[in-house]
């Protein structure tokens, strides 16, 4: 008799078993269609990409996000940088929220993802943390204040 590894989907937490791949297969939700697993070679594939997003998210963390030219005088800055002037102004929790949720949480899914993609004991722990921490990445929310606060700029001063 082959054992069988028992998963909850973590969409609709229908709980179901996994039936062994084959090397093209992938197993998805019975109930959502959610995929559960995928083969080996695509399980490689997405640790490559993390990999590949975690280096490049340290130089992406310090490169300007937005560049102001008013009167002739221009000046850029990058997340780091609009953390540490929020301090100085005197706006410590508004600077602890922004490294939480601009520089914290990203990285540590974008860590808890790569550490997934590696054969441990402790894969579904890490893969709960990491589906707690989805929501929080807030993508849409950044984006959309990203150009709410273009816009806004963009009609007193030049914006790039």
């Amino acid at each position: 008799m082959t054992s069988r590894k028992r998963v909850a989907c973590p969409d609709c937490s229908l709980e179901q078993e996994l039936p062994r791949l084959a090397a093209t297969e992938e197993a998805r939700c019975l109930r959502c269609l959610r995929v559960l697993q995928v083969p080996d070679a695509q399980s490689s594939a997405a640790f490559a990409l993390i990999l590949g997003a975690l280096l490049l998210w340290i130089p992406g963390c310090l490169a300007p996000l937005l560049t102001v030219s008013a009167g002739g005088a221009s000046h850029s800055a990058n997340l780091v940088e609009c953390a540490l002037k929020l301090w100085v102004a005197g706006y410590p929790p508004l600077s602890a929220l922004l490294v939480v949720l601009m520089l914290v949480i990203p990285s540590a899914f974008m860590l808890l993802t790569l550490v997934q993609a590696i054969p441990n004991p402790n894969g579904d722990d890490l893969r709960a943390l990491a589906h707690l921490l989805r929501p929080w990445l807030m993508l849409e929310v950044f984006v959309v204040g990203g150009c709410v606060a273009y816009s806004r700029i963009q009609a007193v001063a030049t914006a790039t």
